[in-house]
């Protein structure tokens, strides 16, 4: 059965309303004054209001699998951290016929930024991942990053990589799946390749997506498929592609024709956002790849992001480093505690060895009697509760609280990080405070040494390369013996039944 079979018998069309307004009461994003410095940066504050509640920007929504941060259950991601969203990818769900997301029931919830007491259906989606309604949901075809697909995109389709394996996602059926899953907003469906395009691809790219785009906004008007009543209107995010502005501007004047209609923007580029038009440039605009280190994410934020989708803390956590920085930052020392930065001079130690961004756990010998909490100063539940030597153990040991504690102490870094942004952009200094954070701290992530907890499906890559995972199980002949001859030797089990065998009786052990 391919996926547009398994849809269509579990897609329900009289539930079917995906309608939503830049400007709907579910949805909306408003520009926070700032100083006339910070605005000469790109670098801008904002609000964006979900039914979920409200999100001051810059800010990040975490990527998930099937609905979940990786290392955190649902407990712990509600008591112990405070991201304010989660990425999901519709491709986590549709690995067999009927999948069971699209059995749930309907939930009702409140609208968290009105006082009206009516409820609302929150969607079958936040009812499969169990998120509370104050996390916001963001929808989209395939995980951030992608794994690339064999197969090349369609006038139709795109290649997606489900847990059996590769497939095709049929545009129509996504545009359904949208309207029945219910998020709190969804990104439009995207054409890019896995390799490199040429000047002829990136044309058929911005024209596919234009029509797809246009697809789900007659969808969203009534004219298609739609018009279930009762339902929450699902905001949809327009797809900003990787490819230079110029060629995408007749899809920018389309954008802007249907700007009402429109709730943000879907950034593949943040140096492109930087050439929208005007009409676009007060919507939101979500930076839908990785930025890998904390240097670039300020590099974006420069260029007008306003959320972003932050994998590196989870490679950070995979990788068993515990983050260690803080923006703007404060008086600094290396690990062999020289000065780096004084905050009272404002200056940088020239010559100073730059500090680290993180620690590397895997170094049981550093850290076995290192007492200290994961980062000096940090109030995550892990740093008040637990010390270095305690999760380097964990790690050598494989055990999997090791990568729940450090993925705590990851995600609350990463939250005191955006905090210090949005707060160095309303005092007018984040510029200076950028060249600061650059010349302290290096410019990558520490060496990963360690294995890692095992590999799932999305982490795999298609091209060739060495085994990611360690072998579990070897064959019965190994180097250094034949066990087959043991084998040979043993005794082989009678061949007959237990109750002849309990006739015969059995043998008795001499004391």
């Amino acid at each position: 059965m391919t996926v547009s079979e398994d849809i269509e018998a579990s897609v329900h069309p009289d539930n079917s309303d995906i309608s939503a307004t830049h400007h709907s009461a579910m949805f909306s994003f408003k520009l926070l004054t700032t100083s006339p410095q910070a605005v000469t940066t790109g670098a801008r504050l904002g609000q964006l209001i979900t039914r979920a509640g409200k999100i001051q920007t810059p800010n990040f929504i975490a990527p998930s699998s099937r609905g979940v941060v990786p290392h955190l259950s649902q407990d712990n991601l509600r008591d112990h951290t405070k991201i304010p969203g989660v990425y999901v990818a519709t491709e986590d769900f549709i690995e067999k016929p009927l999948p069971s997301i699209f059995d749930q029931p309907e939930l009702s919830q409140h609208n968290n930024n009105t006082s009206d007491p009516a409820t609302v259906p929150a969607g079958r989606l936040r009812a499969f991942t169990s998120h509370p309604t104050t996390s916001f949901q963001l929808l989209a075809p395939r995980r951030c990053p992608p794994v690339p697909a064999p197969a090349t995109n369609t006038d139709h389709s795109i290649g997606i990589l489900t847990s059996v394996g590769f497939r095709t996602l049929e545009v129509n059926d996504y545009h359904k799946m949208i309207s029945h899953l219910a998020p709190d907003a969804a990104v439009g469906i995207v054409d890019i390749p896995a390799h490199a395009p040429g000047k002829a691809r990136r044309e058929k790219m911005v024209e596919r997506v234009e029509s797809w785009f246009g697809a789900l906004l007659r969808v969203r008007n009534g004219s298609g498929e739609a018009g279930g009543a009762g339902r929450a209107p699902v905001p949809i995010l327009a797809p900003v592609l990787p490819v230079d502005a110029e060629i995408q501007r007749l899809y920018f004047d389309f954008l802007e024709e249907n700007e009402e209609k429109i709730a943000g923007l879907a950034v593949y580029d943040d140096q492109v956002a930087m050439d929208l038009p005007e009409g676009l440039q007060s919507m939101v605009r979500v930076l839908m790849r990785d930025c890998g280190t904390p240097q670039k994410v300020l590099e974006a934020v420069e260029r007008g992001t306003d959320l972003f989708t932050a994998v590196f803390p989870n490679e950070a956590t995979d990788a068993g480093i515990a983050l260690d920085f803080c923006f703007p930052v404060e008086n600094s020392k290396t690990g062999q505690d020289e000065p780096v930065y004084t905050k009272d001079t404002q200056q940088v130690i020239v010559g100073a060895v730059r500090k680290q961004l993180g620690w590397n756990f895997w170094d049981n010998e550093r850290y076995q009697t290192d007492l200290k909490p994961l980062a000096e100063g940090c109030e995550c539940y892990a740093c008040k509760k637990h010390h270095r030597a305690f999760v380097a153990h964990l790690l050598n040991a494989k055990e999997m609280t090791a990568w729940v504690l450090l993925q705590i102490h990851n995600m609350h870094v990463v939250e005191r990080f955006f905090e210090g942004v949005r707060g160095s952009i309303e005092k007018g200094t984040f510029e200076q405070d950028c060249e600061v954070f650059k010349r302290v701290y290096e410019d990558e992530m520490p060496n990963k040494t360690g294995e890692g907890p095992r590999l799932r499906g999305y982490q795999f890559k298609t091209t060739a390369g060495p085994r990611k995972n360690a072998k579990v199980f070897g064959k019965f002949t190994r180097p250094g013996g034949d066990r087959t001859e043991k084998l040979g030797e043993a005794d082989l089990p009678p061949d007959m039944g237990t109750v002849k065998m309990e006739d015969i009786g059995f043998a008795e052990k001499k004391v």
